[in-house]
């Protein structure tokens, strides 16, 4: 996302690919101020098996970006897999990860099940 101020809430992404081909990022930030919420990214969508091949979210620019928070309802439940983590930040400033279930293997579905 190479723009400012967006939301996204409630998105199931799985299986995602970039433009070669290779595992990609559910989500790149570019942009500040954005915020990802309720989202289940590299899960199907009951969120109790995982589709691999996609990165959760990637922070590569832009600050300030919010990744989850401190309700139920706005925790992700994130997989990383293939290579690409489930959060990578290597840009930008003040940017907020709260409340998400985040693993690289579908052990952390069992916590999930368990959300209150």
């Amino acid at each position: 996302m190479n723009s400012a101020g967006n939301t996204f809430k409630g998105l199931v992404i799985n299986r995602f690919f970039n433009a070669s081909f290779n595992p990609g990022y559910a989500f790149r930030l570019i942009g500040a101020g954005n915020t990802i919420q309720g989202c289940y990214l590299g899960t199907n969508p009951a969120g109790d098996t995982a589709s691999p091949d996609t990165g959760g979210v990637s922070v590569e620019a832009g600050g300030n970006n919010l990744i989850g928070g401190p309700s139920v309802a706005a925790r992700n439940l994130i997989l990383g897999s293939s290579g690409n983590n489930a959060i990578e930040i290597s840009g930008g400033n003040g940017n907020t990860i709260q409340g998400n279930y985040i693993g690289r293997t579908p052990r952390v579905l069992r916590y999930w099940a368990y959300r209150a």
